[in-house]
């Protein structure tokens, strides 16, 4: 265990304790068998994603926080917060379109892309009303409709309505989701990966990453001598990435440039290689960085910072240490 202090005009703020995934593991096992309480929820908005963060109180009244990448231990309520009040973590504003209409893309196994158009209960009602349900594409909750050969209708049930240009188009969805569900009967685990889809699929991203920069300076609109790889710069480009809408086609055409870029940062900071790392549950070639002989799986958080559905992020420079704390 090593302990971290804040300290304050010669004053300390607060103190944790960081532990090993061994220690981590005998707590949480304290924790289940005396009832502790779980206090993730009341956390929520210090943690843009609040998915990978449990918080627990223990019943001698101390904290345990832990993620992905990190794990620590408090000795108060109290203390945890004073902590959070100091700490990196923050929600900002991420404007992403929740109102119909607008485009959707599904980059799915293997690289295909798939093009819909999210319209709301009132148009689709009037684009299926002389149409039928066509059978020929059902499953997982789905319900289509045929309004011409080029065109289908389907439905979650969930009040969502999407717009497909062909039958083909329906189909790769379906086959996609079949897949997935097969992905995760296997290895729950591996069905993480499918945030990767987002990413070159066909290895060609390291031939390729020399025009990054320049597609990054472009679609942020800042100038390329700021883009230097310093951790500064990664604050100029969190600023300028959330000025935009983040829709499916800005996401899908800066991931490849931002996930480049945020590669070169470590690199340049602390030394590697970029890799291709083979996947074999989906069969993708993911892009990362090897760092002292370590694979460092970086686009799993890019990834979510670009994610077109949901309004939470972190900052990149946030990111970053976390996955540097998490090295060995």
């Amino acid at each position: 265990m090593k302990r971290i202090e804040k300290i304050k005009d010669g004053q300390l703020l607060y103190s944790y304790l960081e532990i090993s995934r061994e220690d981590c593991a005998l707590i949480e096992q304290e924790f289940r068998n005396d009832g502790g309480v779980d206090l993730t929820d009341n956390y929520f908005f210090f943690f843009p994603f609040c998915s990978e963060v449990l918080i627990y109180q223990l019943n001698d009244s101390s904290i345990l926080e832990k993620d992905t990448t990190t794990r620590r231990l408090f000795e108060s309520k109290k203390e945890y917060e004073i902590y959070l009040s100091y700490s990196q973590y923050a929600i900002h504003n991420k404007y992403i379109n929740k109102t119909p209409p607008y485009n959707v893309i599904y980059v799915l196994i293997g690289g295909e892309v798939v093009r819909a158009r999210t319209v709301s209960e009132e148009v689709a009602k009037v684009i299926i009303l002389n149409s039928k349900k066509d059978d020929s594409i059902s499953g997982f909750g789905l319900t289509s409709y045929r309004i011409n050969d080029d065109t289908f209708v389907v439905t979650g049930g969930d009040h969502h309505y999407q717009i497909f240009g062909s039958y083909d188009c329906v189909n790769s969805i379906m086959e996609h989701n079949k897949k997935i569900v097969k992905l995760y009967e296997k290895n729950k685990s591996s069905i993480e990966l499918i945030d990767s889809l987002i990413f070159n699929q066909d290895g060609s991203f390291i031939e390729n990453k020399d025009g990054y920069k320049a597609k990054l300076s472009k679609c942020l609109g800042i100038n390329i001598d700021v883009l230097d790889f310093s951790l500064n710069s990664l604050k100029a480009i969190e600023v300028q990435l959330y000025e935009n809408v983040i829709s499916f086609d800005f996401s899908l055409n800066i991931a490849d440039p931002l996930l480049y870029y945020f590669g070169e940062v470590f690199m340049h900071q602390k030394g590697g290689i970029w890799h291709l790392y083979h996947e074999s549950n989906i069969g993708h070639l993911i892009p990362c960085v090897i760092i002292n002989q370590e694979t460092i799986l970086i686009h799993k958080k890019i990834a979510k910072l670009l994610d077109p559905t949901s309004r939470n992020w972190l900052s990149l420079l946030e990111v970053y240490r976390s996955i540097i704390n998490s090295m060995p």
